[in-house]
């Protein structure tokens, strides 16, 4: 008989962060370039544009769909970095 059991049968829930919202509607509460950290995982977030297109080019004329509004995103590397040095001061 083998000692080898069981470790985990099922994948744990995913962590999600729950960022501030202003409303039901999902509005990030604050403005654009607000920082906020998760306090569970210590991931570090960004409001930013919701639209993907508008957020790699700014507001130039492109073509497809528009996402009006803002969105939590991931901090860019320069942002973490400057919030690094901040913390180390």
């Amino acid at each position: 008989m083998s000692d080898i059991g069981w470790i985990r049968r099922a994948e744990p829930d995913k962590h999600q962060c729950p960022a501030p919202q202003a409303g039901s509607f999902d509005t990030p509460d604050g403005g654009i370039g607000d920082l906020w950290r998760c306090p569970e995982c210590r991931k570090l977030w960004r409001i930013a544009y919701a639209c993907d297109a508008c957020q790699a080019y700014g507001h130039l004329p492109h073509g497809g769909a528009h996402l009006v509004g803002y969105a939590w995103r991931l901090a860019t590397g320069w942002q973490r970095f400057t919030t690094w040095l901040r913390r180390r001061r």
